[in-house]
């Protein structure tokens, strides 16, 4: 998607009346979703409840469908809530490109980290720090990518043809606003950590063995075989039911002392399977 729009004050107002528009649309659907949810779950409970205090046995089963529905709103509302993310980011986006037009530089990442007094012209051409050039067209939404921009400013293009390259892909991005505010809300929507990237290229090398043992990989061999034995016992009526139960504890056994270590490993996941998802995506539109 492209715009070719000349004015940018004028793109910036039509991106936030239109995102605003579709926010409040976005909005009153959660809303509406979210009614509708809670009264099928209580509809489900209700039917299910009078059916079985009464003895019928077919309309119990039919009303235990309203679960599937209720399960199924969850997965729309979270689409929704998505799209209300993206449409928030979107008009933050907009209200900051405007401020910037404007001249307001208050409270955007002035990059003093990178000011070096000894350095031949930042100082002087205001390169860093409030007011900066660097304020003004910062638009990165990775600490890499912060991290090139101010390496870039901090060193000349001495290469003809790099600058020339350079002058190129600008040229051909200017023309695409949308392109560009869609990658910044890609990026945005994922918090990232300056040290993220490479505690995940930490985890990639490791080779932490914790659940890799020997103990560990026979009892996945053990541990389902046990299952049906236990299962195929009591169809035969060797065993009861309650058998079954306490099969059920031997992988709570197995796993109880470790639960601490799952949750951190699981959060650990979770993160770095955000973060793989967010660079998935910037990919993606580049490609």
């Amino acid at each position: 998607m492209t715009s070719t729009t000349t004015d940018p004050k004028q793109y910036f107002n039509t991106q936030l009346i239109d995102y605003n528009s579709k926010l409040k649309i976005l909005k009153k659907r959660s809303r509406l979703i979210s009614t509708i949810r809670i009264t099928i779950f209580l509809l489900t409970v209700i039917g299910i409840y009078i059916s079985v205090a009464n003895g019928y046995s077919l309309p119990a089963i039919l009303f235990s469908g309203g679960f599937i529905v209720f399960i199924l709103l969850i997965k729309v509302h979270s689409n929704i809530d998505k799209k209300i993310k993206w449409a928030k980011a979107i008009i933050e986006i907009n209200k900051n490109e405007e401020k910037l037009l404007a001249g307001n530089t208050i409270g955007f990442d002035a990059g003093k980290e990178y000011l070096n007094s000894n350095h031949p012209y930042c100082l002087d051409l205001d390169i860093f720090g409030d007011r900066s050039l660097f304020q003004l067209i910062n638009r990165t939404v990775t600490p890499n990518g912060k991290r090139l921009l101010a390496n870039r400013l901090n060193n000349l293009i001495l290469d003809i043809n790099e600058l020339k390259n350079r002058q190129t892909a600008i040229n051909e991005l200017k023309a695409k606003a949308n392109w560009r505010q869609n990658f910044q809300t890609t990026g945005k929507l994922t918090n990232e950590k300056a040290n993220d990237q490479n505690e995940l290229l930490n985890w990639a090398l490791s080779s932490e063995t914790k659940f890799n043992t020997i103990f560990y990989k026979i009892m996945l061999f053990v541990n389902p075989i046990l299952g049906f034995s236990v299962i195929t016992l009591i169809y035969l009526n060797i065993l009861t039911i309650s058998s079954f139960f306490l099969f059920l504890l031997l992988p709570l056994i197995l796993v109880g002392g470790k639960m601490g270590l799952l949750n951190k490993v699981h959060v650990q996941l979770s993160k770095k399977s955000e973060l793989l998802l967010k660079y998935s995506k910037l990919f993606k539109l580049i490609s």
